[in-house]
């Protein structure tokens, strides 16, 4: 997804990588030198149409400013304000986007299923021989669907709204808010994550995806 930010002329478009009741815009700048690349990301935070640059990985920019700007946007939550009053508390890329994901699911309501146009998003699971099980996967806190080991799943979703999306393991879960695209399939892959200890659902680019369930279609052969 793409959104005119109007603040600077560099930022004349740039892709949204969390919806919900605070979007996430993520500019990443790659520059090049003959000794090598360096890469930074610019996020910016976007609530009831107000916009803020509010992160950047770039070591220039003062943490405590971002943190004031990240808590302007949650303050409407008690829990999550709190969480970050906490002296443990770091702000960093991967704290920024888990606090606004938190934030969204909390602030999450069920849309209108009345006369609401629909497209296909493709599920499937990439988890290790080890944990080598069905996975539920709970749409809107009520539909239910099960992700067969190596396999794949079609599950119709709104593309004018939001939907709470839920992965179930007999011993975690994880949700997002997700919606479809009227103009391309979409893929969503689940997986392990070692470093997190953690289940994971992360959207994946439609090359890669299918590339990926044309290996497990011909390993069930």
């Amino acid at each position: 997804y793409f959104k005119p930010i109007n603040e600077d002329s560099k930022y004349d478009a740039i892709p949204r990588i969390i919806e919900g009741k605070i979007n996430v815009y993520e500019k990443t700048t790659t520059i090049r030198t003959p000794y090598g690349s360096a890469s930074s990301s610019d996020y910016f935070l976007e609530k009831d149409g107000v916009y803020k640059f509010t992160y950047t990985t770039e070591l220039i920019r003062d943490r405590k400013e971002s943190l004031q700007i990240l808590k302007s946007f949650v303050s409407d939550n008690l829990l999550i304000a709190e969480r970050l009053d906490s002296e443990n508390f770091k702000l960093n890329t991967e704290s920024l986007l888990e606090i606004v994901m938190v934030y969204n699911l909390s602030a999450f309501t069920k849309g209108s299923e009345k006369n609401i146009k629909k497209s296909t998003v493709f599920f499937y699971s990439k988890m290790k021989k080890s944990t080598n099980e069905d996975l539920k996967l709970i749409v809107n806190d009520s539909l239910e669907y099960v992700i067969p080991a190596k396999r794949t799943i079609a599950v119709s979703i709104p593309f004018s709204h939001l939907s709470k999306i839920c992965i179930k393991s007999s011993l975690q879960s994880e949700c997002k808010l997700i919606s479809s695209s009227p103009h391309y399939i979409m893929y969503y892959e689940v997986d392990f994550n070692l470093n997190k200890n953690k289940i994971e659902l992360n959207n994946i680019h439609s090359k890669d995806a299918q590339k990926y369930i044309q290996f497990i279609n011909s390993q069930g052969k």
